[in-house]
Parts: structure tokens; C-alpha cells; sequence
């Protein structure tokens, strides 16, 4: 995620109230993603409708074309694989993931939903992304509080300083495989490449943060205050995440921190709401 994607989250943490808004639709994609479709003889792939109520789902199963949705207040986790490959240089193609729960006869029932090849996927994944934990911020039937002498934005790696990003150059081989990390008011979320040339992102809310702690060694901490930040925790797709090299870190972390014991004071407040206190 750029610097400019980040942006976009911002802007997009305020303004997704437009019921007719729609983030990506398959029969919308370019020329492009049509030929490539037509290279791998995806004609029978599955056609895409996302928009801010549901994910809209047309799909071949054994010679039978089925229709599916997927309700946005049933998704939990968010998370995308993108490729090297024509797609992705292309026409910025990747694989999203839903992690749904829903509630199937009474019964709270898991799945999750792949979405595959779709188009400039990093704009699609961060904005959408930005509306299903804006509508799913609830807690304990409060929502997150809204600390106004508090930026959207708390951290994104992309803006350290160049003389942080050639210190893990040199030191951890941190010059292109380094994690991007953006940090908001709504998630943490990490961009990595792996072993198998696959472009990965991770997101972990912020309302599942258990603890939060620091670190720094006195390496990193001569590159412009860095350190390590470990929050512990579990998810759909993560048992807590480790940010390393953070710059500023204690300011991120004092941040951060403040910010989560802020979420998790929600559940003093119901009590004391049923204290009468």
C-alpha cells in the first residue's frame, strides 16, 4: 500500500454512507483483464458485485450457474494474495479473501469466500476494506470512539525517513521484502512478499488487540528511534502480528497503545452502566 493508498483510507474512513457506491464489478474491467481472461481460458469465471451491502457471487458448479452473497456485516476478516504475473503487472490482479461467519439455522457457521482476479485489487481491497470495518466496528453494541486529537492515520512505513529504510537495507535486507505497515484508528495492516513470489496482505483489528508492547534493541533505536512492537491477540487468519523497525516507535506505540485501552474500556463502561455507576 502507498503513501497515497493510505490517503485513500482516510478519505474513505469518512465518506462510504453512498448506498449506491459500488467497489468493483466484473463486467467493468478493461480490455486487459478481459484478454487475460480469455488467455487462461477463464470464460466460466466466477462474476463479481461488490458493493456496500453485499458481495454478489455468479458462478459455474458442475455445468450449474448459482448465484450467491455474501452480507457485509457477516464479514470478519479481510485478507489478499497477489501474484507475479501478467495479471498483476497488468492490470493490478489479485486474489481477495472474506472470512464470513453466518448464522445458518440458528447456528453461527464460518466459511470463507475467495474472490479471484480481480482487477487494480490493491484499490478495491483497501477501500472496501475501509467500509466492512467501518460498518463492523460495533462492540458490545457501542461503536469506536471517535477520539478527535487523534490522526486516522498512526503509522505507514512507507514515510520513514530514508536513512531508517537504508539501515534495514543493510542490515535485515529490508530494501524491497521489508513488510509495509500502515497502522489506523479501524486495523493493522501488513504487505510482505513471500518465498513463492506472492504478494501478500494481512489485516488485524484493532478491537481484537489484547496487549501491546515494545521493544528496542540498541541497534535499531539509533536509526531514528526504532524498535519493535508486538501485539498480541487472534483473529480469523492471525494469533497477534510483530511489527520490526518501526520508526518513532515509542511515539507509535504510546499512540497505539491509548488508543486500544480506549476500545477495550467499552466493556467497563457496560458494566458500570449496569452498576448504575
Amino acid at each position: 500500500m502507498s503513501s497515497a493508498s493510505a490517503t485513500a483510507l482516510i478519505a474513505n474512513g469518512v465518506m462510504v454512507d453512498n448506498p449506491s457506491k459500488k467497489f468493483y464489478r466484473t463486467e467493468d474491467d478493461s480490455d486487459c483483464s478481459k484478454c487475460l481472461r480469455t488467455l487462461r481460458c477463464g470464460c466460466f469465471d466466477p462474476k463479481y458485485d461488490i458493493n456496500v451491502e453485499s458481495v454478489k457471487i455468479e458462478e459455474w458448479r458442475d455445468c450449474t450457474l448459482q448465484n450467491d452473497s455474501v452480507d457485509v456485516d457477516d464479514i470478519r476478516d479481510m485478507s489478499m494474495t497477489q501474484t507475479c504475473g501478467p495479471g498483476l503487472y497488468y492490470a493490478g490482479q489479485g486474489h481477495i479473501k472474506l472470512y464470513v461467519t453466518e448464522k445458518v439455522d440458528g447456528v453461527n457457521k464460518d466459511r470463507t469466500v475467495l474472490l479471484r482476479h480481480v482487477e487494480n485489487a490493491r484499490k478495491v481491497f483497501d477501500t472496501f476494506a475501509s467500509h466492512v470495518y467501518k460498518v463492523n466496528n460495533l462492540k458490545l453494541g457501542m461503536k469506536r470512539p471517535d477520539l478527535k486529537d487523534m490522526p486516522f492515520l498512526i503509522y505507514d512505513s512507507d514515510a520513514d525517513p530514508s536513512m531508517l529504510k537504508c539501515g534495514r537495507a543493510i542490515l535485515c535486507c529490508g530494501c524491497c521484502c521489508f513488510p509495509h505497515t500502515v497502522i489506523t484508528k479501524e486495523r493493522i495492516s501488513t504487505t510482505f512478499w513471500t518465498s513463492t513470489c506472492q504478494k501478500q496482505t494481512l489485516q488485524f483489528d484493532l478491537d481484537h488487540i489484547e496487549n501491546v508492547t515494545l521493544k528496542r534493541g540498541c541497534v535499531a533505536s539509533c536509526f531514528c528511534n526504532a524498535g519493535d512492537i508486538d501485539v498480541s491477540g487472534k483473529d480469523q487468519d492471525q494469533n497477534g502480528i510483530k511489527m520490526t523497525w518501526v520508526y518513532n516507535s515509542k511515539h507509535v506505540f504510546s499512540k497505539l497503545d491509548d488508543y486500544c485501552n480506549v476500545l477495550n474500556n467499552r466493556n467497563r463502561v457496560l458494566g458500570d452502566q449496569g452498576m448504575h455507576r
